[in-house]
């Protein structure tokens, strides 16, 4: 498994952890690392914390791209995987530095058949398509 595999996958799991604490904090992140057996190696921690650290900054208007895209779901009917997953991508798409949401949303889609229940794939691919038609529509227009 890549590193950033690795990375997104501890992402998930520190968001999910502030999620079900609700509290958005980045201590949250040094005690997820601390809890782990087997520690990840210095890249995919880097890119976690640099995952997490985007959605903690940037989490009002990653929520507000996730809900408009989603259309008729709010975050809280939302499963908790799900609405981190899409926390992450959205950032991931849409931050600094933009990935290119092909590679984006394939290796999130891998996370939600993993980690989601058995609807979370298709839920979450099309919430991340419609994300990336927004950016890419918006990036349009800003030019």
């Amino acid at each position: 498994m890549g590193s950033r595999r690795q990375a997104r996958e501890a992402a998930c799991q520190i968001l999910y952890q502030m999620d079900l604490r609700e509290e958005w904090d980045e201590a949250h992140i040094l005690s997820f690392w601390n809890l782990l057996e087997r520690q990840p190696d210095r890249e995919s921690r880097k890119y976690a914390e640099a995952i997490v650290g985007g959605v903690l900054r940037e989490r009002p208007r990653l929520d507000e791209q996730v809900e408009k895209a989603a259309r008729n779901w709010s975050l809280d009917r939302m499963g908790m995987i799900d609405r981190n997953i899409l926390r992450a991508a959205a950032w991931e798409m849409t931050g600094e530095p933009a990935l290119s949401p092909g590679i984006v949303i394939d290796e999130w889609l891998d996370i939600a058949r993993d980690f989601g229940s058995d609807d979370s794939p298709a839920f979450v691919n099309g919430i991340l398509d419609r994300i990336a038609q927004d950016h890419k529509a918006s990036s349009r227009s800003d030019a």
